[in-house]
């Protein structure tokens, strides 16, 4: 077994635990996602380092020679590229511990004002463009099992939030009705 077969497979099992965690969070009273306390989240950023860390080097196997690049590859390297900007962006609008949920401030500024997900809707976006930029059977995979994660986890995340901040993240949610689907504003 290769290298790129052990990180496929690291990645099938983390992804696996982590749907499967997110499902779990879901339909019942444990709260797997987000954890608050740094003390019980190590294992969840572990397995998320863990599957970020085996996707990443499952795509940069799975890519071809730029100059065999189709229509497909550009494509999904624009969406992968744009995507990654995206996520990025969201994280530097809320910062890094404010994303793990263990301080900070509700922010509804950057690309929070335009949907109430947007680190979620960057991930989905690179995902998407990572199969058409490789078009390899493994990307999809993992990337099955990153969307089962980040779907599952988006009403979780809401039901923390709202405990959270209450009021102010109803009145959020009025004005950012989208979770995922960016709203324009166009004067």
């Amino acid at each position: 077994m290769g290298i790129s077969s052990i990180f496929y497979l690291l990645g099938i099992i983390s992804g696996s635990v982590l749907a499967v965690g997110a499902a779990v969070n879901l339909i019942s009273s444990i709260q797997l996602w987000p954890l608050e306390r740094k003390s019980e989240a190590w294992l969840v950023y572990s397995l998320l380092g863990i599957f970020y860390v085996s996707f990443t080097v499952t795509l940069m196997r799975s890519v071809s020679p730029v100059s065999e690049f189709t229509l497909s590859n550009w494509s999904g390297l624009i969406l992968t590229v744009f995507g990654l900007s995206f996520f990025l962006w969201s994280i530097s609008s809320l910062h890094l511990r404010e994303t793990f949920g263990f301080e900070g401030e509700f922010c509804s500024q950057g690309p929070y004002g335009i949907c109430r997900n947007p680190q979620t809707l960057g991930l989905i976006i690179l995902s998407i463009g990572a199969i058409l930029l490789t078009g390899s059977q493994a990307v999809s995979v993992l990337t099955i099992f990153h969307l089962a994660f980040l779907l599952l986890i988006i009403p979780a995340e809401e039901s923390w939030l709202r405990k959270k901040y209450g009021e102010k993240y109803k009145r959020y949610r009025e004005k950012v009705p989208n979770r995922l689907i960016p709203r324009l504003k166009i004067s």
